[in-house]
């Protein structure tokens, strides 16, 4: 295995503008590694890396690649890419984003968060708690942490915080110190067989908690509890709930329009304490109940915790405030499974003004198998644009946004097709009123269109 704190060695990561990889490349370059990459096209990630001296080409040419020690890769990486093709031609060090990552991880006191939602939002408020408490982490997260205004922290203690990957079992790699479950939902079933599949495959993340770690478990999450109970035996187990009595309960929640207040019951000291998160929204109650248990478990104070909590401003594209559009307000997020679709939904409407929403489906076989729940959820929406499928690479199938808007029709007469997002402006003009909240959903390119709309209308004002 490659180690991590080899300075000089030459490091080319293939796909380094991706979420998951372009923190490992910052990481890398920061610990004295010569880092150079390639992306698909020229992003504004890129320039961030060059600034800190890493050689970035926009676009996956062979001669890319070089000299190059060790190349890194991850699951998006087909394996026709010409890069990948001359690393393995010429017995070029190939390392998968994950095991670079488990490396750092395995090494050192990992807090590796795992779940089907909120893995991002969780992994970057443990990030900011830890830090708050003067525990100085690393982390590694798959969104833009406001509070570190990157996606990586670089810490100079042992603690790693770290967002894994279920989509491709990566995560049964790392071991944890502190491991955390959020939740099991139908997801990534183009990778897994069925629910027992994906459960098992967490139980194999349970089997690697270290013999003096701890597992953080929500037991509000029937999966979770199935999960717990076939495959974390002998392990030491903290449950939090907001549902029910646990080892960390939250109690007399208040959701405001762009904050939360709860308090904090902590049996095992039988103390409670006040925290108020400048994020909205139930579920990130339970999110942050989640962090504030593995920071404490970690050794932060109790007003260290509750001022992480305070200095947390979010994630981008995680109910993300951007701007304005014909004098509503723009939100941009993330969420892509009918799951997070509905919590989104819930904290939008709690803000008590009319929503528009647009949603971008995310692969072709996540619309099918959740074809009967997304029609559900979309189908309660309200105002609704529905667009084609970002394919994410996947090849065509059976489904098409077309598809999933004739049943989501049937239910919500106030749902709408069309198909180019670039003629998604002019329908919001036609249907948004200044006091509405038009919101973004989905995990492919809409987010490129909600900012370019933002964008024009402050050029235009």
């Amino acid at each position: 295995m490659f180690p991590w704190n080899h300075e000089n060695a030459k490091c080319f990561f293939c796909g380094i503008g991706g979420v998951g990889m372009n923190p490992m490349a910052h990481l890398l370059a920061l610990r004295g590694a010569n880092v150079s990459g390639s992306d698909c096209i020229e992003k504004p990630v890129l320039d961030a890396l060059r600034n800190h001296g890493v050689n970035c080409f926009p676009e996956h040419k062979a001669e890319n690649v070089n000299d190059a020690d060790v190349f890194i890769y991850s699951t998006a990486i087909k394996s026709d890419n010409p890069e990948l093709i001359y690393a393995k031609k010429n017995n070029i060090k190939c390392l998968h984003r994950a095991e670079l990552l488990a490396n750092l991880v395995n090494n050192s006191r990992g807090v590796n968060i795992a779940g089907s939602h909120g893995k991002t939002t969780v992994s970057a408020l443990t990030a900011v708690i830890f830090d708050a408490a003067g525990l100085d982490p690393t982390a590694v997260v798959g969104g833009y942490i406001q509070k570190f205004n990157a996606y990586y922290k670089n810490g100079k203690s042992d603690w790693v915080v770290v967002e894994t990957d279920e989509s491709d079992g990566s995560f049964q790699i790392f071991d944890s110190e502190i491991a955390v479950i959020l939740n099991i939902d139908t997801d990534h079933m183009d990778y897994y067989e069925d629910i027992n599949a994906l459960i098992k495959a967490f139980g194999k993340f349970i089997s690697k908690v270290k013999p003096e770690g701890v597992l953080v478990y929500n037991a509000d999450d029937e999966n979770v509890k199935t999960a717990v109970a076939k495959y974390a035996s002998g392990k030491k187990m903290i449950s939090c709930s907001v549902d029910c009595s646990a080892d960390y309960t939250a109690l007399e929640i208040k959701l405001n329009k762009c904050s939360s207040e709860f308090l904090v019951r902590e049996s095992n000291t039988e103390s409670e304490f006040k925290i108020t998160l400048n994020v909205p929204g139930e579920h990130n109650v339970l999110n942050a109940l989640q962090a504030i248990a593995a920071a404490r478990i970690a050794g932060a104070s109790i007003s260290s915790v509750q001022k992480g909590c305070r200095l947390f401003e979010g994630v981008n594209r995680r109910f993300q405030f951007i701007g304005k559009f014909c004098g509503a307000n723009v939100i941009d997020d993330y969420a892509h499974h009918p799951r997070e679709i509905e919590a989104t939904l819930q904290t939008a409407n709690a803000l008590g003004k009319p929503v528009v929403t647009i949603f971008q489906p995310h692969r072709f076989t996540r619309t099918e198998k959740l074809f009967n729940e997304f029609t559900d959820v979309l189908g309660k929406s309200g105002k609704l644009i529905l667009t084609d499928i970002y394919s994410a690479g996947e090849e065509p199938a059976g489904v098409t946004g077309e598809t999933l808007y004739k049943s989501v029709r049937e239910i919500n007469d106030k749902a709408v097709y069309i198909k180019e997002l670039n003629d998604i402006p002019a329908m919001l003009k036609q249907i948004v009123s200044p006091d509405a909240t038009i919101l973004f959903l989905g995990a492919g390119t809409i987010s490129n269109l909600a900012h370019r709309i933002v964008e024009t209308e402050e050029d235009n004002s």
